[in-house]
């Protein structure tokens, strides 16, 4: 099932997934996975999924210079972005800023990007 999806897991790590499914808090451990077991399983697994997908979101902000605290200068933020691509942007469009006339990029709406939940990219 998992190469369906284009996935290939080891068998290490499918025994991994087993044991945690049928093993899980209410797993029977009789080897099998019931739907019960999965969806305990998968719904921990998304879980632990979205909390990397937050770190990584706050690692990428404090690489470029911003601080959780205190944010970034957009300016600094466009001149990385020309300097590295030769991209002129409008930091306030592209990240849907709250407070255009800001110089400071908040970690809020950094993370709002890159999570997908900014308007400002669907366009």
């Amino acid at each position: 099932m998992f190469r369906s999806l284009g996935q290939n897991p080891s068998q290490e790590e499918l025994d991994n997934m087993m044991a945690e499914a049928d093993g899980g808090a209410h797993g029977d451990g009789d080897g099998r996975i019931n739907l019960r077991e999965f969806l305990e399983w998968y719904a921990i697994a998304m879980i632990k999924d979205r909390d990397t997908q937050a770190e990584d979101i706050k690692q990428a902000f404090t690489a470029i210079g911003g601080t959780v605290d205190e944010g970034i200068e957009k300016e600094r933020i466009k001149q990385m972005l020309f300097q590295q691509y030769e991209i002129e942007v409008d930091i306030d469009d592209i990240f849907d800023t709250a407070t255009p006339s800001s110089s400071f990029l908040k970690m809020e709406e950094f993370t709002k990007m890159m999570d997908g939940k900014s308007d400002a990219h669907k366009m």
